[in-house]
């Protein structure tokens, strides 16, 4: 759907001439590509990283690579997009049975997160606010809008490291009044915890479901408690929920509790949980019944019953039939949009809540379109955080092939191993220049070298290594960490080992998305401040 409006609204406009001093890519290059593509097209799959739009304007960033699909017709096809089949599974059950009006009250109050505000849509299944910004609470609790907080659930999280700009978590963690952190381990967010509870491991100390996909197929497949946790931990999603209601019961509020019971009972016997782990284990019986319910099968693996699917563990679906999206795309009209009503439709409905125009919508959330043009893949300049001339490189945040998050970094076996990525060394932190850049700004080998942005500084080595593209600086992710372990840190609790990735990049977001920023063109100035170890 949509394609002639495309050509016309921007397609004419972006040829090879056009492209190429933008990219530095030569014309004959994108020609050749993108003959390339066409010649084995259909069966042409394009790659959507996180990166293409975790930036500032990254969502019509993603709607260019996925209109290319579209346009290829490789949009569910052999050889292109794969798609799965869906695993059939029960949700929990509502809870509106089980509010009184004080919690009617206050599910309906503005989340935490600000979203559907005017200036973050987060238009997830295009409702207005119906997606989630994870990166923007730290600000509304500091800044007390729209409210404050006065107890706070961490749950396998780290926000105060994981997080663009992680100070600002830092300041909010102690500024409510009371903290408690969920988690198999102590990290940074941990130390700002007034409370610390032990979470048993998923793979073998509780209960648990999954679902995933992989070769067309989908899988379920579910954890079972092999040993009993670790320091006498109860299972977190379920067993803490379990205790809180039991603890309000016996204050005289019964409702929580009255709904564990009611609605989470043994799917084979009928029986109530009588305590937290009977709770855990029904709810992943009853989560996972019409996977192992005769009376409910629909496709794929079939079960006589629930201990026979526990004795296998996993489920697997029908194999994917490809095309069979073709006619029900998921969209307004049921095609692939090149032309997004889908998108048209949402964008109004949020500009209409707040009394604005569409336009108004795209200024107020920082993009370039006006018009027709917002409803398609179009061209959106990068966005420059830092003046060239006071940062004149570019920073470059990449993973690192042994872990792609910050979760391994305490591991012996990732320090010790850590020049398997090019360019870096054994036990240390280091950003990657270019020679012709180190010789520029005087920085040697090995030399002590403080990075700075818009946001903040951090202190790492220096590598000096012609794999790194002229007028950036490439550093790994994962290092900086001071409060995840003894291998982690150079003295836990105290410093870390070199510097957070996160603490020079800004706070900002892809706003149609809610996506937090973590890539784009964020300026970064070198300074040598000790020689070489």
């Amino acid at each position: 759907h949509g394609l002639v409006k495309w050509w016309n609204l921007e397609l004419k406009d972006r040829t090879p001439a056009w492209a190429a001093p933008i990219t530095d890519l030569s014309e004959a290059q994108i020609r050749r590509v993108a003959q390339k593509l066409g010649d084995a097209a259909p069966r042409v799959g394009v790659w959507m990283s996180r990166g293409i739009h975790m930036t500032r304007r990254g969502a019509y960033a993603s709607m260019c690579a996925h209109a290319l699909s579209g346009l290829l017709g490789a949009a569910d096809n052999e050889g292109g997009t794969l798609r799965y089949n869906k695993v059939p599974q029960q949700g929990a059950p509502g809870v509106g049975d089980y509010q009184d009006e004080i919690a009617q009250a206050g599910v309906k109050m503005e989340k935490i997160d600000r979203r559907g505000r005017l200036e973050l849509p987060a238009l997830k299944d295009g409702k207005s606010g119906g997606g989630v910004i994870s990166n923007q609470p730290a600000d509304s609790i500091l800044e007390g809008d729209p409210y404050d907080i006065e107890v706070l659930l961490a749950y396998w999280s780290n926000f105060a490291f994981s997080c663009p700009n992680p100070e600002r978590w830092e300041r909010a963690m102690a500024k409510v009044p009371f903290v408690a952190h969920l988690t198999t381990n102590i990290s940074e967010i941990s130390w700002f915890a007034d409370l610390i509870l032990p979470a048993p491991h998923h793979m073998y100390e509780r209960w648990g479901m999954s679902d995933s996909a992989g070769n067309g197929y989908g899988h379920m497949g579910i954890q079972t408690p092999m040993i009993e946790p670790l320091n006498g931990g109860v299972m977190d999603e379920t067993g803490v929920p379990w205790l809180l209601a039991e603890a309000l019961a016996r204050k005289g509020f019964t409702a929580p509790l009255d709904y564990l019971r009611t609605e989470f009972k043994d799917p084979e016997t009928g029986a109530e949980p009588a305590n937290a782990d009977e709770f855990g284990l029904f709810a992943v019986k009853r989560g996972s019944q019409p996977l192992w319910d005769p009376a409910q099968y629909k496709e794929g693996d079939r079960f006589a019953g629930w201990e026979a699917f526990k004795e296998v563990g996993v489920w697997n679906s029908d194999k994917f039939a490809f095309r069979s999206t073709w006619g029900e795309m998921g969209t307004k009209t049921k095609k692939f949009e090149f032309y997004s009503e889908t998108l048209k439709d949402a964008l109004a409905a949020h500009a209409e809540k707040h009394g604005v125009s569409t336009d108004e919508v795209l200024e107020v959330c920082n993009y370039d379109a006006r018009g027709e043009l917002a409803f398609v893949p179009h061209y959106e300049a990068p966005y420059r955080y830092g003046d060239e001339d006071a940062f004149p490189l570019l920073f470059v945040d990449h993973k690192s092939r042994l872990t792609r998050e910050g979760r391994g970094n305490n591991s012996i076996w990732f320090q010790a191993n850590k020049d398997i990525d090019m360019g870096e060394r054994k036990w240390a932190d280091v950003a990657k220049l270019n020679p012709v850049d180190a010789e520029r700004f005087g920085i040697r080998d090995g030399d002590r070298i403080r990075l700075t942005t818009v946001t903040g500084s951090i202190t790492c080595e220096a590598a000096i290594w012609e794999g790194v593209r002229p007028g950036t600086i490439a550093k790994s992710f994962g290092q900086g960490h001071w409060a995840y372990g003894r291998n982690s840190a150079a003295v836990f609790g105290e410093s870390a080992r070199g510097g957070n990735n996160n603490d020079l990049i800004p706070t900002d977001y892809d706003r149609l998305s809610g996506s937090s920023v973590f890539y784009g063109q964020i300026g970064v100035r070198v300074e040598r401040v000790g020689d070489s170890a």
